[in-house]
């Protein structure tokens, strides 16, 4: 399920610029090559989203999306910042650039930057991070630099807050998938480590939202939960396998039923929104219900918890099955 507002104009600050040069690059160099439509289905399914769903982002017909994915046409100019922002990924990484090449670019900007901050120079460090920004709009680093030079501008406290304000949670949310993805991937790790690094996810959130407003987040907390579940299931452990299902029914609950109009109130996050997401194929609880027949809960499967769980999640579930 994806956040259907990042076409919003107050979402787009800094993805809506490609430089002239960076798209002089790409049509002169690859005005024969298939790189990009192969980019956006790898992306795309990358994702587990549909053509249908990439199509209602761009506000595009399903068969411009098939156009693009078969090399018939290329997405416009225009499109290209949307399209990174959806997908979140450079421009560069998009359009098939060289990503050893982009590295070295941010670096070079971030040692530019930091001469003028060394030298007390906040406002030059500030615009050439800007600049930077406006090119590689995901760079962790770029980001934080940026907000750090603003806030030592003098005069510009409340835009550095802003800025933070809209990164931090855009940082949050890489900061737990990387968890999750060492503790599935890193074949070095044992269960113990894995379910250290799971168990990390829910307090970073429940941390940033004190007021419990997770809203679209919920489902990265869900998910924590339910592979705890599933690690402690493995252990024959009732308590802690049905505490961690209880936990992830609930917030998987929540993503399914929070209102998209309304603001966040944590502190870090309030007056902020989500937006709405696209469900054509079932929804978070439905998807559960569907987990959960994983024969590792058969031992707990008969307990009134575990039914209470079932209970809940067939009262919100939609019918659909993923893609």
């Amino acid at each position: 399920m994806f956040r259907n507002h990042f076409l919003a104009a107050d979402r787009m600050k800094c993805y809506n610029t490609i430089t002239k040069a960076l798209l002089e690059q790409y049509y002169t160099a690859r005005r024969h090559d298939m790189a990009i439509g192969a980019k956006i289905k790898q992306l795309r399914r990358g994702r587990e989203m549909t053509q249908e769903q990439l199509a209602e982002f761009m506000n595009l017909s399903v068969s411009a999306v098939s156009q693009w994915e078969c090399d018939k046409t290329m997405p416009d100019i225009m499109q290209l910042p949307a399209l990174a922002n959806i997908f979140e990924v450079s421009a560069d990484e998009l359009l098939g650039i060289n990503l050893t090449k982009t590295e070295e670019k941010i670096q070079s900007i971030l040692e530019k930057a930091h001469i003028h901050y060394a030298a007390g120079d906040f406002t030059q460090s500030a615009e050439l991070l800007r600049l930077g920004l406006a090119e590689y709009p995901n760079s962790y680093a770029l980001m934080a630099d940026y907000a750090d030079s603003i806030n030592c501008c003098g005069g510009r406290e409340e835009e550095a807050a802003a800025l933070c304000r809209e990164y931090g949670l855009f940082c949050l949310n890489r900061l737990a998938m990387c968890l999750e993805t060492i503790a599935k991937e890193d074949s070095a790790l044992s269960e113990e480590d894995e379910i250290c690094l799971y168990s990390k996810i829910p307090v970073l959130y429940e941390t940033y939202f004190e007021d419990g407003d997770m809203m679209y987040q919920s489902q990265f907390t869900e998910m924590a939960h339910f592979n705890l579940a599933r690690l402690y299931a493995g252990r024959g452990d009732t308590e802690n396998t049905l505490t961690n299902l209880e936990s992830a029914v609930r917030y998987a609950v929540d993503f399914d039923t929070y209102d998209e109009k309304s603001d966040h109130t944590s502190a870090a996050v309030r007056g902020e929104a989500d937006g709405g997401w696209i469900n054509s194929d079932g929804n978070r609880t439905s998807w559960m219900l569907a987990d959960i027949g994983n024969p590792c809960f058969d031992f707990v499967r008969d307990t009134l918890r575990f039914t209470a769980c079932v209970d809940q999640l067939k009262r919100y579930a939609k019918s659909g099955a993923r893609q």
